[in-house]
């Protein structure tokens, strides 16, 4: 085998999981369509890269399958990703229960992902989408467009399809998908909503206007004149409609309305 563990993306979980594997003295190769890896990360927190809370209950998840949010939550406690990035030189900074590297930078987060990986001997390969991987006896056959892999164990972890731009285009899916995993229909989640304008107004011109507003307040969702979902918190007015962490919340909810 030319890898012991090959991972699909370089984003949080992929570094994440390339540390943690080569610390336990696998081999471990990383593909990343993209050019560098962690573009995402620079992007969370605004900025800041809020890496994990102390409030991680089953109640702060959304799923049909509660059993497995529950198993989830008992096994991954926030203390122990605290302790992970503090081993790699992240000094955590509280505010809220939102933890947060000292430095405010997400870029530090990043860093020392990455400089793990160099010292661990992390294998890179950038520029290059997987496109295919096949079980085979012992192991695994993965394929880019320019390269063929072999490896004992994959890891896909690629990514939802929510920012194309820096490396989530769902990709990930259809690797899964072709290894006979079952995937659950995805849809937008914790993201803005788009609205439809006011006072007979196009939705374009009458959000332009207002874009920009926040202010505190109750979002509601009524689904056939039922409340499906409720959330109270800064709305901030966009080009499109609306967004912030109340709109984020109820957002699923919409999705599948």
């Amino acid at each position: 085998m030319d890898r012991e563990i090959f991972i699909v993306g370089a984003g949080a979980s992929g570094l994440a999981a390339a540390v943690t594997a080569a610390r336990a003295g696998a081999k471990v190769c990383v593909a990343e369509r993209m050019d560098k890896a962690g573009k995402k990360i620079l992007a969370t927190g605004n900025g800041k890269c809020n890496y994990t809370n102390r409030n991680i209950s089953e109640a702060c998840y959304r799923s049909e399958n509660p059993a497995f949010i529950s198993a989830f939550v008992r096994r991954c406690r926030w203390e122990d990703t605290v302790d992970f990035f503090h081993r790699l030189g992240i000094y955590p900074k509280e505010r809220d229960g939102y933890f947060y590297p000292n430095s405010e930078q997400a870029s530090s987060v990043r860093d020392v992902l990455l400089q793990a990986c160099e010292q661990l001997g992390v294998n890179f390969v950038f520029g290059e989408e997987v496109t295919d991987i096949r079980a085979r006896q012992g192991g695994f056959h993965i394929k880019t467009k320019t390269h063929h892999f072999e490896a004992s164990s994959v890891i896909i972890a690629a990514g939802g399809r929510a920012y194309p731009k820096l490396g989530s285009n769902g990709s990930g899916y259809i690797l899964a998908k072709g290894l006979s995993h079952d995937i659950v229909p995805v849809v937008p989640a914790l993201c803005g909503l788009r609205c439809l304008g006011k006072w007979g107004q196009k939705p374009e011109a009458f959000w332009k206007k207002v874009a920009g507003v926040r202010a505190d307040a109750v979002v509601s969702l009524k689904i056939g004149g039922v409340t499906a979902a409720k959330d109270t918190g800064q709305v901030q007015l966009t080009g499109y409609g609306i967004s912030g962490i109340p709109v984020f919340q109820i957002s699923r909810f919409a999705a599948r309305a």
